[in-house]
């Protein structure tokens, strides 16, 4: 019975060519890490297949660690809530 909300970014105005690059490959690496991703992974497991994804769409640099083996969408790009 738990429920959650999902990252989600809107532009408006003129948005760049990099910019709708990186969140056009955000989006695909957190497609592919839902299909990876399952119960009874640890968050190290799950980190780790997130940081594959992220690697392997060039957006890496942009998962920001908030704690030890814990990353994902409230992680991208921002400090800790």
């Amino acid at each position: 019975d738990y429920a959650s909300d999902n990252a989600r970014t809107i532009c408006y105005g003129n948005v760049s060519d990099e910019a709708k690059r990186l969140m056009e490959a955000c989006s695909l690496g957190y497609e592919e890490c839902l299909q990876k991703i399952h119960a009874g992974m640890t968050g190290i497991e799950a980190d780790r297949v997130i940081r594959e994804a992220f690697r392997k769409y060039e957006v890496d640099e942009y998962l920001v660690e908030v704690s030890e083996g814990r990353t994902g969408a409230h992680a991208t790009g921002m400090d800790p809530e």
